[in-house]
């Protein structure tokens, strides 16, 4: 797959070489790992996974979109908003991402994670259906994938996980549609520790497609604040038949 260059968002790592390629949250920020079955990742032009903390294996390209202010996810029918310092991206899965700067992953200075990160994919492969079901079930994945050990590499960008606390759970409204969301703090063998959130709702322009938005972001002062979950979930809209949010 050529040079790997791994961009974890707080926690998510950022797997680029040309061509498709994931990020993690993920995982990272993206988040700091690598992403769930698919992966998504927030540098610029290149494929990174979906985990947005901790080496995420899918790798964001900036998307085409008329807002530079969205990251438009139209598979799913929704947009993320690109907060300020933030960077719109694209996961190999065809999903949105948005992330921060990159800095040598503490576990693998070899590849590069990033301090925050979000990245949205399709909600497939879990045994839940509801939003709170799966938010619940795709929590301890994000966790793994972003902050944890990569399963599609076996790189632990962080030095691996060695406990967690759930911080938050609870219903929330996204793009006008009921979701839920859960969020973890994950102590990390190496580095920064992370908080890592799961959030699942129906997609409000896609019948029968349930989505979820994976966050990362690392617990340092040179991470952006942990308000800025909220705002993207806040910021989360649908899409318009022309790919603009409504």
């Amino acid at each position: 797959m050529g040079v790997v260059v791994a961009a974890i968002v707080g926690g998510i790592v950022l797997l680029g070489s040309g061509g498709d390629g994931g990020g993690n949250a993920q995982t990272g920020p993206a988040p700091s790992t690598s992403a769930p079955d698919d992966g998504g990742d927030p540098a610029p032009d290149l494929p990174t996974p979906d985990n947005p903390s901790e080496g995420p294996t899918e790798s964001p390209s900036a998307p085409p979109s008329h807002d530079p202010d969205t990251a438009p996810d139209q598979g799913n029918g929704i947009s993320l908003p690109v907060l300020s310092g933030w960077q719109a991206g694209r996961s190999s899965s065809g999903g949105a991402g948005v992330t921060t700067s990159r800095y040598p992953c503490p576990g693998d200075p070899s590849t590069d994670c990033v301090r925050g990160g979000a990245f949205s994919r399709t909600a497939e492969g879990y045994k839940a259906t509801s939003a709170k079901g799966i938010a619940e079930e795709d929590i301890a994945q994000n966790a793994e994938e972003s902050y944890g050990t990569d399963q599609d590499t076996d790189r632990k960008a962080y030095g691996g996980i060695t406990s967690h606390k759930q911080l938050k759970a609870s219903a929330v409204e996204v793009a006008g549609e009921k979701g839920y969301l859960v969020r973890w703090k994950v102590v990390t063998k190496k580095g920064d520790d992370g908080i890592v959130q799961s959030v699942a709702f129906p997609s409000p322009t896609m019948p029968d497609t349930m989505v979820v938005v994976r966050f990362g972001f690392d617990e340092s002062d040179k991470a952006p604040p942990l308000s800025d979950m909220d705002k993207i979930v806040k910021g989360i809209e649908a899409l318009a038949g022309d790919g603009r949010s409504i």
